[in-house]
């Protein structure tokens, strides 16, 4: 009994490429590792011509779903293949698609964090910076004057306070009124 299998509509049918992006195909695969299909992305004939060989393959001629990685057409592809029987025939339907292509939205989320995180912490450190100067700056005046009076120079000039002047100025004014 021969079965004759029409390659041109198994050829049209591996030719949906729908969600497979721009590097990835379907292809059938028998039991020696030859090609039953053509490959979208050459010219010539791959039909019983073309090997192709991954672990993903052997465990689907095994009767497994295979699942990994592989190289073909010099790019590290995502792999799943299915095993197909058919007439006691095993073969494989393999899909393959870059995995550049695949993780490309991952990394783009990952430099998309990266930037915000680093953005932040930018933030952070100038408030931060701000902060701490706001502190530290009265606290060195404070020093520098301490030290030139611990000198004996007792005309030095102490900054920072004219508040507890107005404060005191304040204070004598309400005693002032409460005497009146």
């Amino acid at each position: 009994l021969a079965v004759e299998i029409p390659l041109a509509q198994i050829d049209s049918a591996m030719a949906s490429r729908n969600g497979l992006g721009e590097t990835g195909e379907t292809f059938l695969v028998g039991q020696d590792h030859l090609f039953r299909s053509d490959s979208t992305f050459t010219e010539g004939r791959d039909f019983l011509t073309t090997t192709y060989g991954s672990e993903p393959l052997d465990a689907a001629l095994a009767g497994e779903i295979g699942q990994g990685y592989s190289t073909y057409r010099g790019l590290t592809m995502l792999t799943t293949a299915v095993p197909i029987h058919y007439i006691d025939q095993n073969w494989a339907l393999v899909s393959v698609i870059s995995t550049d292509e695949v993780l490309a939205p991952v990394m783009g989320m990952q430099n998309l964090v990266l930037g915000i995180g680093g953005g932040l912490l930018l933030l952070v450190t100038v408030i931060g910076f701000l902060i701490s100067r706001s502190v530290t700056r009265p606290l060195s005046r404070l020093t520098g004057t301490m030290e030139t009076l611990a000198e004996g120079n007792l005309d030095a000039d102490v900054s920072g306070t004219s508040r507890t002047d107005e404060i005191g100025a304040m204070s004598r004014a309400a005693e002032i009124f409460r005497e009146n």
